[in-house]
């Protein structure tokens, strides 16, 4: 009998545990062993989550998303022992530093598709030991240490963030990584050194970019790994020659796994690259097209645009020099008040004494080099930064000082004559910075008083002559 009591007794608590865990199931969760996966309806993280749960996913999809505008530290307070994570199409924001730090068995983090504003290095602070990450579809900026702290990772998705730019040094807190998905950025170009720390990557993914070419440096990287090139502007030119030495199996495209299709020249466009005869890979020389405003004077803090249009296959790449050596360099490049746009033009944003002088444009690809000279002439206004020609200064006082005074003895016309003089002198000394000053828009009346001093002064010195 005392053993039917213990019996019954088991029975009743494994009843009761079992109940007790399916009650802790959040509403519109599904709840298995030690996995969860949320669907739609949340405006928060879920509340009632197993602490043993290692496998948790919180998923809306593209029409219907999920509402939880913050990621916070507290919202993993009571599920530690994640091993899993995936919080997607869920409408997420923001995400508070250090946010993941009490998940120490994290290994995969997907948060893919959701509205992330921007990203840190302390975002993801405490996951030392994640293996995969998966931000794909955030239109969110970082900058290049916001991997500092998952040193793990292995595989890592970035794919339509809206990377234009690859920064070099971005991967140097990932040398581990195998797998790199970088598809739809509208990346243009790839940075020579940009995948150096990657030492075992074996996959890349470049597709649906804006890449017209990539540079030879590049080979030694790319010729160990499998690529993915599919859907990019390729210009089938001799710079994009050298990825044919590359192993076959290595490229593929993204629609058929056996082609990366030309888009120029014209006479190779849709053509399959690895079709087209070797010496048909052309490159085109340099030549100027158009080079506006060759001279330009301006004043202080006024905008210029400074407009040179190049010819080329492949498309040269532009750097501008200032006359002390400044430079700015890249297409698409801002440097203080200093913007290039893609089509070579230099935006001048606030002009300066800096950019008083001759400025060269260099344009340069794979096969030449041309530049061009043009002169910015800075008119300044200002008294701390007053910029004068010694010339006009020059013939300005020579105007003045021709003027001669007769000799006098008369005590009252020698007082008369000193007090002519000196205003005379201060109109001649007061001139140049009087113009200085008060700008253009007087300048006529300016004019107006030197001349009448003149004549002042050359009739009372003709008056006082016949007294």
């Amino acid at each position: 009998m005392e053993q039917f009591r213990i019996l019954t007794g088991l029975i009743f608590w494994m009843i009761f545990l079992q109940a007790t865990v399916v009650f802790t199931c959040p509403t519109n969760c599904r709840c298995r062993g030690k996995a969860a996966k949320c669907v739609t309806g949340f405006s928060s993280f879920p509340i009632g989550l197993d602490a043993t749960t290692e496998y948790l996913g919180i998923s809306g999809s593209e029409s219907q998303q999920n509402n939880i505008s913050v990621i916070r530290q507290a919202d993993f307070s009571k599920v530690g022992s994640l091993f899993s994570l995936a919080i997607t199409f869920s409408g997420v924001q923001h995400v508070e530093d250090e946010a993941f730090s009490n998940l120490r068995n994290l290994h995969v983090l997907n948060l893919a598709n959701n509205d992330i504003q921007e990203l840190s290095a302390n975002s993801f602070k405490g996951l030392s030991g994640l293996n995969s990450l998966d931000l794909s579809g955030n239109k969110c900026g970082f900058n290049k240490t916001i991997f500092r702290y998952i040193g793990s990772v292995e595989h890592l998705n970035l794919g339509d963030m809206n990377i234009k730019v690859l920064q070099n040094g971005l991967f140097d807190f990932v040398p581990m990584l195998k797998n790199l998905r970088l598809y739809l950025n509208g990346i243009s170009k790839i940075p020579t050194n940009v995948f150096s720390p990657l030492k075992s990557l074996g996959y890349l993914d470049i597709s649906s970019n804006q890449l017209s070419g990539i540079q030879d440096e590049l080979k030694p990287t790319f010729i160990k790994i499998h690529l993915n090139l599919g859907e990019n502007p390729w210009q089938c030119n001799c710079q994009l020659l050298w990825l044919r030495e590359l192993p076959g199996s290595t490229i593929h495209g993204m629609i058929d796994s056996k082609e990366v299709v030309c888009n120029g020249p014209s006479n190779l466009k849709y053509a399959s690259f690895s079709s087209i005869p070797d010496n048909m890979f052309h490159c085109v020389p340099i030549k100027i097209k158009e080079c506006e405003n060759i001279s330009h004077s301006l004043e202080v803090q006024k905008t210029v645009l400074l407009s040179c249009l190049f010819e080329g296959d492949p498309k040269p790449e532009v750097k501008w020099i200032r006359p002390d050596g400044f430079e700015i360099v890249g297409r698409g490049t801002v440097n203080g008040s200093y913007e290039l746009f893609e089509n070579g033009t230099l935006f001048i944003n606030n002009v300066t004494g800096y950019d008083h002088g001759e400025w060269m444009v260099a344009a340069y690809n794979k096969s030449t080099h041309v530049d061009k000279r043009i002169k910015i002439n800075v008119i300044t206004l200002s008294t701390s930064t007053a910029v004068y020609s010694s010339e006009a200064l020059s013939t300005e006082k020579k105007t003045i000082s021709s003027v001669s005074a007769p000799t006098s003895t008369t005590k009252n016309s020698s007082t008369e004559l000193n007090l002519i003089k000196s205003e005379a002198s201060m109109a001649i000394t007061r001139t140049p910075h009087y113009f200085a000053t008060e700008g253009l828009k007087s300048s006529s009346m300016r004019l107006s008083c030197s001349v009448y001093y003149v004549i002042m002064t050359m009739i009372i010195f003709c008056y006082v002559g016949k007294i």
